[in-house]
């Protein structure tokens, strides 16, 4: 659905068609990735236009001292855990730049679900909570982590998301 072609890119340097018209999201969810740090450069020494997305790191704090957009992300999750808050944010830079159709009342129908889901599974002290029964006893501890991971991730996206929304539209 996006209106302009988009390239993924996960090497240490950008293609060669990079240029001055070319936006570039830099995304690091620590900030610290080696081919994320290194795209950043390639991006400034090509002039393209940035836009970073991280929780932290030397990327935030390159991003702020050269005075690029830089959307901020909760930090101190593991990055598989926080996929959310690299994704969603670059949904709404698509929406604010109007290249893919306005999708905010399907992110948040699907953000009140996982929220809804939390409510039910984040019980623990409840002996016929789901997610415990159908775990082995050997494996509760981990579906314990989990089941809190989730219900705090949840809230945390619906707390945080409509901010991530206002960066966007600068």
């Amino acid at each position: 659905e996006c209106r302009i072609p988009v390239y993924v890119n996960r090497n240490y340097f950008l293609p060669a068609f990079a240029d001055e018209k070319t936006l570039v999201i830099i995304s690091s969810y620590s900030g610290n990735t080696e081919e994320s740090l290194s795209s950043y450069e390639d991006a400034k020494t090509k002039n393209c236009r940035i836009i970073c997305v991280s929780s932290g790191g030397k990327l935030s704090a390159m991003a702020a001292g050269d005075g690029y957009l830089l959307v901020s992300v909760p930090g101190g999750y593991q990055p598989r855990c926080a996929l959310a808050y690299s994704f969603i944010p670059m949904l709404y830079i698509f929406i604010a730049l109007e290249l893919i159709t306005d999708r905010r009342g399907e992110i948040n129908n699907v953000i009140d679900y996982i929220s809804f889901r939390g409510n039910i599974y984040g019980n623990l002290i409840d002996v016929n909570n789901p997610a415990i029964i159908k775990a082995p006893p050997s494996k509760w501890s981990m579906g314990i982590a989990v089941l809190n991971h989730s219900k705090r991730l949840s809230k945390e996206l619906s707390a945080n998301i409509w901010s991530s929304k206002m960066l966007l539209c600068i």
